[in-house]
């Protein structure tokens, strides 16, 4: 009796795998997956770009970009640059300079440190764990591990210091 049940049972589930891909073919495309599949220009731009040689104005414009503000870059560019004029003034009246290659190790390594230090200084206030938008960085100071590591890996770019994904 069992052997005759799992014969059923092997028939069956061999029909499911032939039936489910089958049917799924008949089925008209999702018009939502289209905005998945669609990749615009600007995207595929942030795609293609060479990273080994970027501005921090360029890594900044993807970072609106990622953060679906673009639109707002206007309001954001300024505020950007005010940052990185304070950043520049802190980072060389500390290290007497801006690029990391005239510095040494240990020197790298204070800089580093102290790049977040500063941007608490400046712009992180309060960490909100949904909040991952220029917006909300820059409008109120809220950030998460994402908005603050973008921010961070900018200026650690920027000043020419190595950083690499975990």
């Amino acid at each position: 009796m069992i052997n005759k049940y799992h014969h059923w049972f092997y028939l069956i589930v061999l029909l499911l795998f032939y039936i489910v891909p089958v049917s799924s073919q008949n089925k008209p495309f999702d018009p939502k997956l289209q905005k998945i599949i669609a990749i615009n220009d600007e995207n595929k731009k942030l795609i293609d770009d060479d990273f080994s040689n970027i501005s921090s104005q360029q890594l900044f414009y993807y970072f609106l970009l990622v953060s679906e503000e673009l639109q707002h870059i206007q309001l954001y560019q300024p505020m950007f640059e005010n940052l990185v004029s304070k950043m520049d003034q802190t980072v060389l009246e500390n290290f007497q300079s801006t690029k990391a290659i005239n510095l040494s190790e240990n020197q790298q390594q204070k800089l580093a440190e102290n790049l977040l230090i500063y941007l608490h200084q400046f712009i992180f206030k309060k960490y909100m764990a949904n909040s991952n938008s220029v917006s909300e960085l820059f409008d109120r100071g809220w950030y998460n591990c994402v908005s603050s590591s973008i921010l961070y890996g900018i200026f650690l770019k920027r000043y020419g210091l190595a950083l690499a994904g975990i």
